[in-house]
């Protein structure tokens, strides 16, 4: 059998090769390149199922610089799958080979499948990183550019990495309700997302209270298993699956609430694949179906709920950069910027492709960190190009990615989750706090 033949034909074909997805992809407006269009990867691909063209590491080097952005699926006017072509290709290629393709560094690949997923061993490891903080004064981020001895992707963590935040203290598994319950739901914390921004994850909680829920929020739960099935690495995806559905098993819980776009595209598409991963374990595919379905966007949760009215004003003028794995994956579009409107005094300017990655694209930082700069620049070129006093988005990878950009281009402007600022605004402080951050001083 040739590589991808066990895709649908249908799925190849559903690609009319007209074009509109180019302008739409950042790495082909980067290098011009039609290999690195969806296009391009899509012709790849079919050739190679059809047997037409023999993969090697060269075309393969072509597929893992994909983002998995999805903006081409936004731009499709033939509504093609494309991230249901590529993952399946991917994960052949990794079964055939013995594991992913070797792009990225070997400290990378350690550290996304040993590290990254579990917080405990990260918070460990980032030991040594906050002593370098503290000595650093702050500016750790512009100087680790500077660090020519370490691997580039080492020296991508250290400009991204926060520092820890003060006064986020373990939450409740059960948190009340205030005021009229509403009902039950669940609050997803993610791994990384838990240890560079826990108190993002604590303004979630306070706000899904306020709105009249009781939150769950189970110990037992864990990383999503993106890094693991976006690394070709199904199985063990299935595994962080199986934990966080016993996590929230409950069936008092309404939904559960996710503030990480990549988690939450993840969790409400796992019902699709999760057959192909395990094939005779139906008692898993029916958990994995049931938490997707009942898995919720925090801004278009929130958006459809009857909120309070602020006390005061936050007079700022901000942009907001929707998430990729939130606009595309999932078709949220208009929520946030509800969300935002809804603030008195706040201004949301408009930002120059505010459609395209920011780069961050969940391991991609660290598996492609030179095209991940590139991308990181060009969003934070656009976003000081805005006059905005500060960013707005709503995914921890983005915050990290677009602070470390702008940090590099000298400027502290700080990047929110929007979370946060509902959080502060109704809090009725006037301004925002910058321990949600990781504005760097000049220089």
């Amino acid at each position: 059998m040739t590589l991808g033949s066990s895709i649908p034909p249908e799925r190849f074909l559903d690609c009319v090769h007209c074009g509109l997805c180019l302008q739409a992809c950042p790495t082909y407006l980067e290098t011009g390149d039609e290999n690195d269009s969806p296009r391009g990867r899509i012709y790849l691909m079919r050739a190679a199922a059809e047997g037409r063209l023999q993969p090697n590491q060269n075309m393969i080097g072509h597929l893992d610089a994909c983002l998995a952005c999805r903006a081409c699926e936004s731009a499709c006017p033939s509504g093609v799958a494309y991230a249901r072509i590529l993952e399946p290709f991917r994960l052949e290629w990794s079964a055939r080979n013995g594991g992913p393709s070797k792009s990225g560094s070997r400290w990378a690949h350690w550290f996304l499948d040993k590290v990254l997923p579990y917080p405990d061993r990260l918070r460990f490891w980032l030991l040594p990183l906050r002593l370098l903080q503290r000595v650093s004064f702050g500016q750790l981020p512009a100087k680790a550019a500077r660090f020519r001895f370490l691997p580039r992707a080492w020296r991508r963590l250290l400009a991204q990495a926060p520092p820890r935040q003060a006064g986020a203290e373990a939450l409740s598994e059960t948190l009340p309700a205030k005021g009229v319950r509403k009902g039950k739901v669940g609050l997803f914390l993610g791994c990384a997302a838990e240890v560079f921004y826990a108190n993002t994850n604590r303004a979630c909680a306070r706000i899904l209270q306020n709105l009249g829920y009781e939150v769950v929020v189970p110990k037992e739960q864990g990383c999503c298993g993106a890094l693991a099935y976006h690394r070709s690495q199904p199985q063990r995806a299935a595994e962080f699956l199986r934990a966080n559905t016993d996590a929230f098993a409950d069936p008092e819980i309404e939904a559960v609430i996710v503030n990480a776009a990549g988690c939450g595209a993840f969790l409400k598409e796992a019902g699709e694949w999760i057959s192909e991963a395990s094939p005779n374990d139906s008692s898993l595919q029916a958990r994995v179906q049931a938490l997707a379905a009942k898995t919720q966007d925090f801004c278009a949760f929130v958006a459809e709920q009857s909120l309070p009215k602020f006390p005061g004003t936050l007079p700022m003028k901000v942009v907001f950069d929707a998430p990729c794995h939130q606009l595309h994956a999932q078709g949220i579009e208009q929520a946030p910027l509800r969300l935002l409107q809804s603030i008195p005094g706040l201004k949301v300017l408009p930002l120059k492709e505010s459609d395209l990655c920011c780069g961050a694209a969940g391991s991609y930082s660290l598996d492609q960190p030179q095209m991940s700069e590139r991308l990181g620049r060009r969003k934070a070129e656009n976003i000081l190009e805005s006059s905005a006093e500060a960013v707005v988005t709503a995914n921890v990878g983005c915050i990290l990615q677009i602070q470390a950009a702008l940090n590099l281009l000298g400027s502290d402007l700080p990047v929110y989750h929007l979370a946060d600022v509902l959080d502060q605004g109704w809090q009725n402080t006037g301004t925002l706090r910058g321990d949600a951050t990781y504005p760097c001083p000049r220089g």
